[in-house]
């Protein structure tokens, strides 16, 4: 590879990037200034206990995206670079089986409630498990890549149906508020002079399902979880692009390291 060639690829690549991080700062800020216009007439909502945990995992994550987009890019950009294609697969790994182990304070070891409770109540914990699961697998389909042990179908398939099932489970996450809890047995109350058990009258506020979906911080996670789907979207095209050798151009395979950059920014962002 010419230093001229790598010069080209490099300012291809600085000029995709640059647009690609000002569309998701943009889009961000958008967001921002609508949530800041309408936050006066909406009701404050409860403060989520598990807000802080949460952000926390969804901002490690970015910054390991950021980190294997970027080593992807040096792999293909640094002379003698090919051993980096080792090393990205690994933060897949290791990123999945942190998110695995700790991202529900509520499910043991960092809460009270057991694995069985979860896969019966807990459809959010699901859903970030599932999550783990799934960059563990990318990570290791990428290394079994990378040391040559698939064969041509898989080397160009299996990234991306993992990348378009990860941004099809996050079309349908469905994001709490507060932390999950156990079914309540019904209330019961002695009705006075009859002897007869009644059931005790639901509590006033917004209890309803469509108040629930109505929450200014559910409207926003779910507007967040959209573009991560999309963008994931974007990872699975150009990863399939870049492996199948479809678009012969020379700054193809910097388009999907470049998009899971951006989803590393939207998920460094991630708010709320």
């Amino acid at each position: 590879m010419t230093w001229g060639l790598m010069t080209k690829r490099s300012l291809c690549l600085l000029l995709a990037g640059t647009a690609l991080l000002c569309l998701s700062t943009a889009v961000y800020a958008a967001q921002h200034a609508h949530e800041h216009g309408s936050g006066a007439a909406a009701p404050a909502a409860a403060e989520n206990p598990f807000k802080a945990s949460s952000e926390f995992n969804h901002h490690l994550a970015g910054y390991g995206m950021i980190a294997i987009g970027l080593l992807v890019v040096a792999g293909h950009a640094v002379p003698r670079g090919k051993p980096l294609q080792l090393v990205w697969p690994a933060l897949f790994l290791l990123g999945g089986l942190f998110l695995l182990v700790w991202s529900d304070p509520e499910i043991w070891p960092r809460g009270e409630h057991g694995w069985i409770w979860m896969l019966q109540h807990g459809p959010n914990s699901r859903q970030h498990k599932a999550f783990a699961l799934l960059l563990i697998v990318l990570g290791a389909v990428e290394y079994l890549r990378a040391r040559g042990r698939l064969n041509r179908f898989w080397q160009v398939a299996a990234f991306p149906m993992l990348a378009v099932l990860g941004a099809s489970i996050l079309l349908i996450h469905q994001h709490k508020v507060g932390p999950p809890s156990p079914p309540p047995a019904a209330a019961q109350h002695q009705h006075a002079g009859t002897g007869m058990d009644m059931p005790m009258p639901a509590p006033p506020g917004p209890s309803s399902g469509h108040e629930h979906a109505m929450d200014p911080t559910v409207m926003r996670v779910e507007r967040e979880h959209l573009w991560f789907a999309v963008v994931g979207a974007a990872v699975a095209l150009f990863k399939f692009l870049a492996d199948g050798g479809f678009w012969k151009r020379g700054f193809v395979p910097y388009l999907w390291p470049g998009a899971i950059t951006v989803l590393g920014v939207l998920l460094v962002l991630y708010r709320e």
